[in-house]
């Protein structure tokens, strides 16, 4: 006998798949209310971080505040190695770290004066 796992929608569906797998009982998996939601929360971000030397830094993480701290600490990238971190002046949430890594590559073609402009409206 061949069991199956599937979202229960409708009764209808239900009744279906039970037929299509031969099962007299299905294996349910019901979703919790909030599951939905937690699928819609942005899990990336892309920031700017102004350094010590008033430069920008643009990256990609899934945890500003952590990844902040790394660069503090030295142990983020080597760029804020060199040129410590003061603060992270703009952020944009994402879905999937693609998005977030391919406005993170816009961005740091961008000259100085846009990333000003991008920071200044935020």
């Amino acid at each position: 006998m061949r069991s199956t796992v599937f979202f229960v929608a409708e009764r209808g569906r239900e009744e279906a798949s039970r037929k299509a797998h031969n099962l007299k009982t299905p294996v349910r998996f019901r979703a919790p209310q909030h599951f939905d939601a937690l699928r819609s929360l942005p899990m990336w971000y892309m920031y700017i971080l102004v350094c010590a030397d008033e430069s920008y830094y643009v990256g990609v993480t899934n945890n500003i505040e952590r990844r902040f701290l790394q660069h503090v600490q030295g142990t983020g990238a080597k760029y804020t190695r060199s040129h410590k971190p003061v603060s992270c002046v703009y952020s944009e949430p994402f879905h999937t770290r693609s998005t977030a890594q391919k406005r993170e590559a816009e961005i740091k073609r961008w000259p100085r004066a846009k990333k000003e402009q991008l920071v200044a409206r935020s």
